[in-house]
């Protein structure tokens, strides 16, 4: 049985998780899973808009009640189930996320992203992903770095294996991605 690769991405809002993510799916195969997905979905499911603060919410409201390694657990048991090989794994927000998905049978890399705090407004309000990001402040996104499912990213840089800074076009981020994941896939034949 080939072995799994399981790559994981942590950054901050707007960084470019979900670029990269989608990128590694359509160009690579990857089977691509989000962390907030599972939160957006329960969150879609009671009919409730899809704000920061509803998924904060609720992502609080989950652990407190079944522990705070839920999420985690829950997309390591999905992988284990999948019979895919290559996943890429976004919005992980946690150490216990990391630790969770380390113990997988598989090898696991994690990916931080770093992104300048303006270029990240910009392009949030640009793409406009959650109720209230097209006409948000830059005041109103700074403080939403505050809620509990955004206070937990910064620290975990330091349990990267590779830190990419997103300061320049989508191609330049897909070729520092690309050159990475390489070395990575050519590493498990």
């Amino acid at each position: 049985m080939q072995e799994k690769i399981v790559i994981g991405i942590v950054g901050e809002m707007a960084s470019g998780k979900g670029t990269i993510a989608k990128h590694l799916a359509s160009s690579q195969g990857a089977v691509y899973w989000s962390f907030s997905r599972i939160l957006r979905d329960v969150l879609d499911r009671l009919y409730i808009d899809q704000g920061r603060k509803e998924i904060s919410d609720l992502s609080l409201s989950l652990r407190t009640l079944f522990g705070e390694d839920l999420l985690a657990e829950v997309m390591s048991a999905d992988i284990e189930r999948h019979d895919g090989t290559f996943f890429v794994i976004e919005a992980i927000r946690r150490e216990q996320e990391i630790f969770e998905l380390r113990k997988l049978d598989a090898r696991v890399i994690i990916f931080y992203i770093e992104t300048d705090i303006q270029k990240r407004y910009d392009r949030l309000v640009v793409r406009g992903e959650n109720a209230g990001d097209r006409v948000k402040s830059f005041e109103e996104f700074k403080s939403d770095h505050e809620h509990n499912t955004e206070i937990t990213i910064a620290p975990l840089r330091k349990l990267a294996d590779h830190v990419i800074v997103n300061d320049g076009s989508l191609d330049d981020l897909k070729k520092k991605v690309d050159v990475i994941v390489g070395k990575v896939l050519d590493n498990a034949c």
